[in-house]
């Protein structure tokens, strides 16, 4: 089958993110999606279907760790702009998905595999490019950090949107486990959907906690922290110091905790209930009593 001829930027930004970016209108990943949709247009040009761009973006996130690991700044720049590769990258698989209209549910699993390692790595390969200049307990403490940040980081993602897999795992075959009553009051604005119905609308939704919520999101989000390796790294290069990338990866470390606490907390006050409710209702599932014990 004929690929269908490539449009203008303009044209190929209205197919691939028409929809997300009124989803998402947050300014980090606008900017961001305004930069990767150049390298869509570039990549589909060739004959590279979507899966092999995911492969490629796990391969940069790889690749751009272990550079990041090797002592000396401008290896921490190259592993630095590898992962901002990366990052741009992943954006680039789905929008040739949704041009060519090619779909797969490898790809996605793809996709959330590489997000994982990409996490992962960034703060390992930085705990071990600090860690050749350190020693004893200073060594210990940077190590420790970047493994609690890295664990944070996955499990943060992870637990975003736990009551989806809480679904399939266990409440399609226990409609008993389906909330009895809904999430109401103050929590109700925290859950999952009343997130992405208030970023459509333009605004943070539930006051203050709303903007909060979205401020340690900015924070704490994979590009930023990329951004500020690559001007760690310059500074090392400039300087000989390395304090700049110590401070991003402590930093990151704590940032990724409090969210990683965050979403559990939420997940536990409303958002896993509320998830699964809403799936249920969409499947037409509702609750039933607990089956009775054996005689």
């Amino acid at each position: 089958m004929s690929q269908p001829s490539v449009p203008d930027i303009a044209t190929l930004r209205r197919i691939c993110h028409g929809a997300k970016l009124a989803k998402d209108p947050r300014p980090i990943y606008v900017v961001t999606r305004r930069i990767s949709i150049h390298l869509t247009w570039l990549i589909l040009h060739t004959g590279l279907s979507p899966n092999q761009v995911t492969g490629l973006a796990v391969s940069l996130g790889l690749v751009g760790s272990g550079l990041l690991a090797v002592p000396g700044g401008v290896w921490a720049l190259a592993g630095g702009i590898a992962l901002l590769a990366h990052h741009l990258v992943d954006k680039v698989d789905g929008d040739v998905a949704r041009f060519r209209r090619t779909y797969s549910i490898v790809g996605v699993y793809l996709d959330e595999l590489g997000h994982g390692l990409a996490f992962a790595g960034i703060f390992i390969g930085l705990g071990l490019h600090l860690a050749w200049a350190a020693d004893g307990a200073t060594r210990i403490a940077l190590m420790t950090a970047a493994a609690i940040g890295g664990l944070a980081m996955v499990l943060g993602r992870h637990h975003k949107s736990i009551g989806f897999q809480l679904y399939a795992q266990h409440v399609v075959g226990h409609p008993e486990l389906v909330p009895r009553t809904p999430t109401s009051g103050r929590a109700s604005g925290l859950t999952r959907e009343a997130t992405h119905r208030a970023r459509r609308a333009g605004d943070s939704g539930s006051g203050w906690m709303g903007a909060a919520r979205d401020f340690m999101l900015q924070l704490s989000d994979f590009s930023l922290m990329v951004v500020l390796v690559v001007v760690g790294a310059g500074v090392e290069i400039g300087t000989g110091s390395a304090a700049f990338l110590r401070w991003v990866l402590l930093g990151e470390a704590a940032l990724q905790v409090a969210v990683f606490v965050a979403v559990v907390g939420v997940n536990l006050a409303a958002n896993v209930e509320s998830e699964v409710s809403r799936l249920a209702a969409a499947a037409g599932q509702s609750p039933s009593e607990p089956p009775a014990p054996d005689a």
